[in-house]
């Protein structure tokens, strides 16, 4: 995730004192745990009688963890100003986080569109809860603040946040999730709603997949530098790299990657 080294630089900028802004950190990253006031996953075992026996079955489920980190902060900031900074430092860690996981998603060129990028790391702060933190340590406004600060500096926040995926070499000019996107809409276009094989120099997959799953196998394929050929109704396609698919998609839809992106 996001170095906290760039954490304390954006939290400062939005007016936090920089220990209240390390302290935060470490609360959410550096305990017994890690991105604190997240959904959690964990696996729990469900057990099935069966004749002669059970059948036990997995289940993933996601457990809040926003009501450790209000209680926590509660404890850590006694005064009424400092936990307000405290809640805007930590609303402001979780939503840098979620941009960086939305850039390493959508790829470099989600960059030029630096509003889809937000919404969708929006919409990641509310799926886990970690709006919730300002009512439960009672400091109304600091995610509105947040929010606001952000949007006001969106570009030199992204660029930041990249450059530091561009350091450690983890993110691709076109990422999984913007090849899905053009990939769907692209076989909505033709009307087809399975893909019945997958093939390159190495891997086979014969398979019934829909769109966004197939995308994904054949993405993952382009991106091993594998000349990769799929069919759809009995019709035979083949790519030979990701631009190149994204350049005949496009093409093909008479339509920009701003357009389905906005979408």
């Amino acid at each position: 995730m996001v170095s906290h080294k760039l954490h304390i630089k954006w939290a400062t900028s939005l007016g936090v004192p920089e220990e209240i802004a390390r302290l935060v950190n470490k609360v959410i990253d550096e305990r017994n745990w890690h991105d604190l006031g997240r959904l959690k996953s964990a696996y729990t075992l469900s057990i099935i009688p069966l004749r002669g026996g059970c059948y036990v079955k997995p289940r993933l489920t996601r457990k809040p963890t926003i009501g450790k980190l209000a209680r926590i902060m509660r404890e850590e900031f006694k005064d009424k100003e400092s936990l307000y900074y405290a809640v805007v430092a930590a609303i402001l860690h979780h939503f840098m986080d979620f941009i960086m996981k939305v850039l390493r998603r959508y790829g470099s060129i989600s960059l030029e569109y630096p509003k889809v990028v937000l919404k969708k790391a929006e919409r990641l702060i509310h799926e886990h809860q970690v709006s919730r933190l300002e009512i439960l340590c009672m400091t109304p406004g600091a995610f509105k603040e947040v929010k606001e600060f952000i949007y006001a500096h969106v570009e030199d926040m992204l660029k930041d946040i990249l450059h530091e995926l561009e350091t450690k070499g983890k993110v691709p000019r076109i990422g999984p999730d913007t090849f899905s996107k053009v990939f769907c809409e692209w076989a909505k276009h033709k009307n087809m709603h399975v893909i019945t094989r997958i093939e390159s120099i190495s891997e086979s997959y014969n398979h019934l997949l829909p769109p966004s799953a197939a995308a994904r196998k054949i993405y993952s394929e382009l991106r091993k530098g594998r000349y990769t050929h799929f069919y759809m109704a009995g019709t035979e396609f083949a790519f030979r790299d990701v631009d190149e698919a994204m350049h005949s998609m496009l093409k093909e839809l008479k339509t920009s990657l701003g357009d389905i992106m906005y979408r």
